[in-house]
């Protein structure tokens, strides 16, 4: 079955927790504010205590290594983007075993390779912490064909065409 993923309120309980902790980690950004304590008790809470630092040090990379802008609405806002579907399926990727390679090449999207050797530990421990917290998130894959794809540098992955692999 194919899922789509354009409403937060479509996406399970554990995708609605990493994409409000990526909303509120990003609006905090441009700012130099981190919210520490709000995204720390929100992971403690869902018993992943250690998420929240690891979900730091994974977006400070991702945000300052980019080379394109990455589309984050507003903790508040209904609809997902491509770009937040994208990042919950690099954070999924890297909770399978073997999907780091997936993970990198859709990372590639916004990171040269050497930011995503940077970045990928730091996501690789967000995922962990939401794994002992029982938190697994669902891998994605794109619906479009190689050749539709060439285009999109770096992957053969495009956001606008993820769907969930069930």
């Amino acid at each position: 079955m194919i899922n789509s993923v354009k409403h937060r309120a479509n996406l399970p309980v554990s995708e609605q927790l990493v994409l409000w902790g990526i909303r509120h980690w990003a609006a905090g950004f441009p700012l130099g504010t981190f919210r520490h304590k709000l995204l720390r008790d929100a992971f403690r809470l869902a018993r992943a205590p250690g998420a929240a630092l690891a979900l730091d040090a994974f977006l400070t990379i991702v945000f300052s290594a980019r080379e394109s802008t990455i589309d984050i609405r507003s903790p508040a806002a209904s609809s997902v983007t491509d770009h937040e579907a994208l990042l919950l399926s690099v954070v999924a990727h890297s909770q399978i075993q073997g999907g780091l390679k997936d993970a990198s090449e859709l990372l590639a999207t916004w990171l040269p390779p050497a930011g995503r050797r940077i970045a990928l530990p730091h996501c690789v421990d967000f995922a962990g912490h939401l794994i002992g917290g029982g938190h697994l998130l669902r891998p994605w894959r794109s619906t479009e064909t190689e050749t539709e794809t060439e285009a999109w540098v770096g992957t053969n992955l495009s956001p606008s065409t993820l769907v969930l692999l069930n």
